[in-house]
């Protein structure tokens, strides 16, 4: 399979208008598919190419069409009943969903038989074709007929769509509470024997900042501190199975070892080693040629995951002396899928938790604790922890020695979150900001108490048309009245929590991929203000919490409009990222290391109240973002011997702390102890302190957004700035 999850699809564009067919799902199995899912078939039924494309990463090519039979590799999340997994075993239950279509790696189904508080599992659905010949992509009432049969399993209690991530560094160590010496009670604390993973974009393994200098001062060698490498964009074919990549382990993509890595920078080649200066440096653009490995989205001199490696575990032989937080740390890197990174589509929760599984994996194998990093997050899902990726992290952590730190995401000024009260039987309007000329879809969700009567309503910028009102239960698309061409589809459901929540999917303003024509039977959605309707038709006030996702960043850049809600009804609170608010995550708001402003942009919480419930705080801790009295970010790596750059955000904060975790693991090594991730994160947040801390100036001088740090200060800064001394004294009294 290939790790792009690209489908050739021929370039038919016809509409066929076709929903659900109430033969072959039930009203039950369909609300056990989640909305994503649904509006998958409907883009099926539609061949709705360009919409399959932004949402699954399915990209049309009619190029290889008549050259081989295709099948729908749909990245997709289990839920199952894991007392039913059980009894039934691993086995039985790999084969079940193997006859079904449903691609698990193996990894998971190790996880599975130790991990018993397991009840998410990433997959991929495959659905051959009726008759390849004509439409090499099955049709939707072909892929309803195979969901309908994996729902009859028995232990598959809901499907999902996998979801949407975006990418989110002296002076910096000097203030997360870093032990003077990095020595804690005699011991020399740098990470050694303790996995650093890192889910993100370009690896820099050939970087002096993730490189052990052996041999001689005339014959330099080097050893790569990178232990691993999986590649998740292509898999390993030609001259890279003879240059030390083999393929993925987990079905897709190629992986690298060290060992590896360190043949290919120190072998000899009469009479000059190719990839070393006379002067002992290392070539390493000719090292990532020779690998044909790219480094990652932001180009060969440097790239997010760069960065992010650099401040959790670089040793500082390129920023001025000053190491990261684990210099000593082994390094596991998850590169994400390139294409889908590019194309910002909704499917990198699986290529996230393929990572998560496959670094902890290794680093059982070796018997050692690893720490996850990831940098990455949306705006959308339920805020809650209730979210399939959430819940799955959440459930790998229930083992010991492992922990995941997330970085709380740049969401407080971003206005794609409103909130409010609708009272009995009243009406509660919100306006919603889409730009022209968007290339992306605009996405909005709206969440309440599943137990109220609620009706949703959308009012285009024109205000001659209403969509809706939607009651509970709706599944629709929305379609021009003069001419009934599809610009959007709204789904209306109870979701697991028992929740209510509608979405609304709006079509691009402006021109899409360029490959994909727009079908014949839909239309770009018009830009300017829309009018979300919230009615409350009960006999009790009703709250509500809507946000829209994010869709500005990735290789298309300044093109992509983010689109938002007017300033005035904006609400910063609950701007938390999705992936950051877990129950046994940890996430990380931002502050600058010099004025001890929290960054104007760091996501606040609580997560959203569920189930009688209030919600919780998050973010966990806070820890640098920013080094410099105007901000502009930390210090932190870059490649190809390039001078470091800086990176800001919640991005560069979420580092500082799994490197401060690394270490923690390393001590409790040192001591025999096994530390769970709830244990880490307790101790995290009892020694945190928001003492010095204060909200940023320039936010407080702006007139947007309405509610400023200082009115929900312990929703933005959690329990305060990290420290590592305090965390080890806590831990290791």
């Amino acid at each position: 399979m290939s790790s792009s999850i690209r489908g050739d699809i021929t370039n038919a564009t016809s509409v066929d208008r076709r929903g659900f067919n109430a033969k072959v799902l039930t009203d039950t199995q369909k609300q056990r598919l989640d909305p994503g899912m649904r509006l998958v078939l409907r883009l099926l039924a539609d061949r709705d190419w360009q919409q399959l494309a932004w949402r699954t990463g399915l990209v049309v090519s009619p190029a290889n069409a008549a050259s081989k039979k295709l099948t729908l590799p749909l990245p997709i999340i289990l839920k199952f009943a894991n007392n039913e997994v059980q009894t039934l075993g691993v086995v039985v239950i790999a084969k079940m969903l193997s006859d079904l279509g449903v691609e698990v790696v193996g990894g998971w189904f190790n996880e599975l038989a130790k991990n018993s508080a397991l009840h998410r599992m990433p997959g991929v659905l495959f659905v051959d074709a009726a008759n390849p010949a004509i439409m090499p992509m099955p049709d939707a009432e072909r892929v309803e007929k195979r969901l309908r049969k994996i729902l009859g399993l028995g232990f598959v209690t809901g499907i999902g769509l996998s979801g949407q991530h975006l990418p989110l560094l002296e002076k910096s160590l000097n203030d997360i509470g870093m032990p003077a010496n990095a020595t804690y009670k005699g011991r020399k604390l740098t990470g050694k024997g303790i996995v650093v993973g890192i889910i993100d974009d370009g690896c820099p393994f050939a970087h002096q900042d993730f490189l052990v200098r052996t041999g001689s001062t005339s014959a330099p060698t080097f050893s790569a501190r990178t232990v691993r490498l999986w590649d998740q964009s292509a898999g390993a074919v030609g001259d890279d199975l003879k240059r030390g990549w083999i393929s993925g382990s987990f079905g897709y993509g190629r992986e690298i070892t060290a060992a590896d890595i360190d043949a290919a920078i120190n072998a000899p080649v009469a009479p000059v080693k190719p990839h070393v200066t006379p002067q002992g440096w290392i070539e390493e653009e000719a090292i990532y040629n020779y690998l044909n490995y790219p480094m990652g989205r932001a180009g060969k001199r440097a790239s997010h995951g760069s960065r992010v490696m650099g401040i959790a575990a670089g040793n500082g032989r390129s920023v001025m002396g000053w190491p990261g937080v684990a210099p000593e740390a082994d390094v596991v890197f998850v590169q994400l899928p390139e294409t889908l990174i590019n194309l910002n589509t909704a499917v990198l929760t699986n290529s996230i938790l393929d990572g998560i599984e496959y670094i902890f994996d290794y680093a059982a194998s070796k018997g050692q604790a690893a720490v996850v990093n990831i940098s990455y997050g949306g705006y959308a899902h339920a805020h809650d922890g209730s979210s399939y990726g959430e819940v799955a992290i959440d459930e790998l952590l229930a083992l010991p020695d492992r922990c995941v730190v997330v970085s709380a995401g740049n969401g407080f000024e971003a206005d794609c979150h409103a909130s409010g009260t609708v009272a009995p039987y009243k009406t509660v309007t919100r306006e919603w900001l889409i730009k022209p000329e968007d290339p992306t879809p605009n996405d909005l969700e709206i969440w309440y108490d599943g137990s109220a009567s609620v009706m949703v309503s959308l009012i285009p910028p024109d205000g001659a048309t209403v969509y809706g009102p939607y009651k509970l239960g709706a599944t629709e698309v929305l379609k021009r009245p003069v001419d009934a061409l599809i610009i959007g589809d709204v789904d209306h459901q109870l979701r697991d929590n028992d929740d209510g929540c509608a979405v609304f999917w709006l079509r691009a303003t402006g021109k899409a991929l360029p490959g994909l024509p727009i079908p014949s039977g839909a239309a770009p959605a018009p830009a300017g203000t829309w009018n979300l309707k919230i009615d409350n038709t009960g006999a009790q006030p009703v709250d509500f919490h809507a946000w829209i996702q994010r869709d500005d960043v990735g290789r298309l850049g300044g093109r992509r409009q983010q689109s938002r809600f007017r300033p005035e009804q904006a609400d910063p609170r609950s701007t938390i990222g999705d992936l950051a608010t877990g129950t046994r995550t940890v996430s990380v708001g931002a502050h600058n290391a010099v004025t001890q402003e929290v960054g104007g942009y760091s996501a606040a919480g609580p997560t959203r109240p569920t189930g009688g419930y209030g919600g919780r705080s998050k973010p966990d801790v806070c820890a640098p973002g920013e080094e410099l009295p105007h901000g502009r970010g930390v210090m932190a790596t870059s490649s190809a011997r390039a001078q470091p750059t800086r990176m800001g955000g919640t991005s560069a904060a979420a580092p500082h702390v799994a490197g401060l975790v690394g270490l923690i693991f390393e001590y409790a090594r040192y001591k025999g102890v096994s530390l769970t991730a709830a244990q880490i994160r307790a101790a995290l947040r009892a020694s945190a302190s928001s003492a010095g801390l204060v909200p940023n100036q320039h936010q407080q001088a702006d007139r947007y957004p309405l509610v400023k740090q200082a009115d929900v200060w312990s929703d933005v800064v959690g329990r305060g700035k990290v420290n590592l001394k305090r965390a080890l004294q806590l831990l290791f009294p």
